[in-house]
């Protein structure tokens, strides 16, 4: 059995403790919060055996093998330098850190201290995501042409909606993110490596009221446009936006020469849910949705629909750690690629110029 302790109330609360409490030879041991009275409430929601009044708490606990951090990205080095410290296999949600130079210490950390170690870009285990994967790697829509990308939520289109770390760029915040993080994950996941990046990064609801009712400049961004150029020179474009009054959803494009590929879902409550696949063929007028074989499905649903891929990521990550074993994904080596790929992002705009961000660590082709 492997022992799990989960830090922070918020997402770790919504879809750590229940996706982990779902599996096989696991035993969520507590939770810990800044808030110790939050923690304790939640332990008890979930009727955990500990509540911890801070991180360092939980990490410095003998009875945990396994460390989950669902606090935001601030904290995110520090709470994974001291676990790695005391020995723990780390789980960290996604962005890794604050920037490259972060990201790379915790690598560097786990991989010296032969720590198993992950991060939670759960898009890669939506059935939609992993049967297209397999359609493109099996070469079925032909040759690439472009690749296309929209995620256009209304999330915090309300300028009342308050000011939180999710606005404010020093602790993390912004779309880069929060979205773009995945978009980057999975698209070096589907495609292989992106070679250069340009981006636009726009805030378009520059205040918002915070807990005392002042109003509070808001300097992270809420509406990204991305161009990108892959390693073999296919073009990619990305917009991204959490302030359009009527959003679309999630949807990318894969247009070859032979056929397109769309994976998309309209769902703008909850981004875990409703992904399918389409198709298109030259001649045709419509696009034709794809089933999804059953091998792909996750099996048990739930309420919010992040829980589910979460799981299942979660579960290798615990039989890794059940097994010994160091080498599993995605990775924090994943999670800094992102990084190195947000920090270019933020560069390009700031510059208003086209970024390299080739990497010669990384193989042709897509990751596994």
């Amino acid at each position: 059995m492997v022992n799990v302790g989960v830090i922070g109330t918020g997402f770790g609360r919504r879809v750590h403790i229940p996706g982990l409490s779902a599996l096989g030879n696991t035993r969520v041991v507590g939770v810990a919060s800044r808030r110790p009275e939050l923690a304790r409430q939640v332990a008890t929601e979930f009727s955990l055996p500990r509540y911890f009044a801070s991180w360092r708490e939980l990490v410095e606990c003998p009875e945990i093998h396994v460390v989950t951090i669902a606090t935001p990205p601030i904290t995110h080095e520090e709470i994974t330098l001291a676990a790695l410290a005391a020995g723990k296999a780390v789980l960290c949600e996604k962005p890794l850190a604050l920037n490259t130079a972060q990201a790379a210490r915790m690598l560097d950390a786990a991989r010296k201290g032969r720590h198993a170690h992950m991060v939670d870009f759960e898009f890669r285990e939506i059935p939609a995501w992993c049967y297209g994967k397999q359609i493109l790697e099996k070469g079925e829509i032909g040759p690439l042409r472009h690749v296309n990308v929209t995620w256009i939520l209304h999330t915090w289109a309300d300028p009342s909606r308050p000011w939180s770390w999710k606005t404010d760029r020093a602790q993390g915040g912004g779309l880069l993110g929060a979205f773009g993080v995945h978009v980057f994950d999975y698209l070096e996941w589907f495609l292989g490596p992106i070679r250069s990046l340009a981006a636009q990064l726009n805030t378009r609801v520059a205040s918002r009221p915070d807990e005392s009712g002042a109003w509070r400049t808001v300097d992270a961004e809420d509406c990204c446009h991305l161009l990108l150029e892959l390693q073999h020179g296919t073009p990619v474009s990305v917009t991204m936006s959490t302030v359009a009054p009527v959003g679309k959803g999630h949807w990318i494009e894969f247009y070859g020469e032979e056929r397109a590929l769309i994976i998309g879902s309209d769902n703008l409550t909850d981004y875990g849910k409703g992904f399918r696949l389409w198709d298109g063929s030259p001649g045709s007028k419509d696009i034709r949705e794809i089933p999804i074989p059953a091998e792909y499905q996750l099996g048990r649903e739930f309420a919010d629909g992040r829980i589910a891929p979460f799981a299942r990521l979660a579960q290798r990550f615990i039989d890794a750690v059940a097994e010994g074993e160091v080498d599993v994904r995605p990775s924090f080596e994943d999670g800094l690629r992102a990084q190195v790929l947000i920090d270019a992002a933020v560069e390009s705009h700031r510059t208003h110029r086209w970024v390299d961000v080739s990497n010669d660590r990384l193989e042709e082709g897509p990751r596994a």
